[in-house]
């Protein structure tokens, strides 16, 4: 532990002497104060920092690395450091001075655990009146034992009542799976979902490992690691390349693998072209098994052709996986409507070869099966108008019937009154277009599922001839289809 300890000194007097801590007068709480949201919102901040770098650069260099090693050994992911958190952090130490000291493991658990907790209550009085319209999710990632019963607790025992708390967002695992049907027996009118994220990247896996796709995504991989692998070769590639990478981080694994392959079709000539240059028979690895490899895979027409088909099977099931991030606009609405449209996008990329898209539409149709065709799933399906005004017969399908009528049985458990009037009165003025429903400004507001395009909004201004049935719209369509489960990060 003490040589460990000597390191880190010797490291630091690299950076430079370091100045003895300043003296505290009374005056410095006024005129000093510590206060990084007003730099950062300013840009003196962004500013200060971008000056140390150009003056300054290898003690700047030096700061970074002394971050990026803690990540490192604490395993903390990247993403992270995108937080707007992390970078009020760094620049309210900037703020202090030499001799900053962090948080001990007793006042991160006690102290100031106890003054965010009550931050985050004060934040979400603001949130709560919201609910009552929008109501709420409870995301969560694998449940251990611990977890569950807290959950459990939550939805049983705490304020958050049934009418507020929609769903619980969690991955698909087995113990999860086990609570989804304990909540079922203590609240009944609460939705168990499955993360979308986590559940189109396994179909995604799934797909992949199909023969018409693996070998290509194999040689892919083999050909990015050795490019990447080496000094010489990544060097001669961004040459050729005008200074671009290859691989690119994605939203998930999955995401990573189509962003690369992307990637290398964008870069096919350059690729081409480096490897039948004389520079690259003068590269010490080009007699390497790896290279060899490579420069086969590059030159081969089969590969790149294998590339084509694999971008045009997987861009829909991609664009799925970007609609329902949790960082982005609600997805419960467009979730199932663009998994369906995805099938059809497949199909059409394989010239409507039943033979060849089976395979992949049957690994789709199990993966989506209780997961993504849920009740919840299949009513705010029926509630988005950008896909029921498009195709007004496509509510006459059973399993959007049997869908919507579970659904209200569910969310009005033992209310058969609200359940008939909804069924019979509401849901019939909405299909037929009546009233407001049929205004052309309200047709032409959802002709389009652009950034623009909120579903929920829509209910609320054009919804007035059906009451009971624009609240349910307006809960069912604000909500989220992906947890913010650290596990399906890249």
């Amino acid at each position: 532990m003490s040589n460990t300890n000597s390191t880190d000194v010797d490291e630091l007097q690299q950076l430079g002497p370091v100045k003895p801590p300043r003296l505290i007068g009374p005056m410095d709480k006024f005129a000093n104060q510590i206060n990084p949201e007003y730099s950062l919102s300013s840009g003196k901040g962004k500013a200060k920092q971008r000056i140390i770098e150009t003056f300054d650069k290898e003690r700047s260099n030096q700061v970074k690395g002394y971050i990026c090693r803690w990540a490192y050994e604490a395993a903390i992911p990247f993403d992270a450091f995108e937080r707007d958190s992390f970078k009020l952090m760094v620049e309210a130490i900037g703020q202090y001075g030499p001799g900053a000291q962090g948080p001990n493991r007793y006042e991160m658990s006690e102290a100031y655990l106890k003054n965010d907790v009550d931050l985050a209550r004060e934040a979400l009085k603001v949130h709560e009146a919201e609910w009552k319209l929008y109501g709420c999710s409870i995301m969560t990632d694998a449940l251990t034992n611990r977890k569950r019963r807290s959950i459990m607790n939550l939805c049983v025992n705490s304020r958050l009542d049934t009418e507020n708390v929609v769903q619980i967002v969690t991955d698909n695992a087995s113990n999860n799976m086990r609570a989804a049907k304990l909540l079922k027996e203590r609240r009944p009118m609460i939705f168990w979902t499955c993360c979308a994220t986590h559940s189109i990247n396994i179909l995604l896996e799934n797909i992949a490992g199909l023969p018409m796709f693996k070998r290509v995504l194999e040689q892919a991989k083999s050909l990015t690691i050795f490019i990447n692998a080496h000094h010489k070769t990544l060097t001669m590639m961004r040459s050729f390349t005008n200074k671009c990478d290859i691989a690119r981080p994605g939203a998930t694994s999955f995401a990573s693998t189509f962003i690369t392959l992307q990637s290398l079709a964008d870069k096919k000539v350059e690729l081409k072209a480096m490897f039948t240059n004389n520079e690259w028979d003068e590269c010490k690895f080009a007699k390497t098994i790896e290279a060899k490899q490579a420069y086969s895979t590059v030159l081969s027409q089969t590969f790149w052709q294998g590339v084509e088909l694999c971008l045009k099977v997987f861009a829909p099931l991609v664009n799925v996986l970007c609609i329902v991030d949790p960082d982005k606009k609600p997805s419960m609405g467009l979730v199932y409507g663009e998994l369906m449209q995805a099938k059809e996008d497949i199909k059409k990329a394989l010239n409507g070869v039943e033979k060849n898209y089976e395979p992949i539409i049957r690994i789709i149709e199990e993966k989506i099966k209780n997961r993504l065709d849920t009740p919840l799933h299949l009513m705010a399906f029926l509630l988005n108008p950008y896909y029921h005004y498009k195709d007004p017969l496509f509510h006459l399908d059973d399993a959007v019937s049997i869908g919507s009528v579970k659904f209200l049985e569910k969310y009005y458990f033992g209310d058969i009154e609200i359940q008939n009037k909804i069924l019979k009165e509401e849901l019939s003025k909405y299909k037929m277009k009546d009233g407001m429903f049929g205004k052309s400004i309200a047709l032409k507001g959802c002709e389009s599922n652009d950034e623009h395009y909120d579903p929920a909004m829509w209910w609320s201004t054009f919804g007035v001839g059906a009451p009971n049935l624009k609240r349910l719209a307006m809960k069912t369509l604000s909500l989220i289809t992906s947890s913010f489960s650290e596990c399906e990060r890249n």
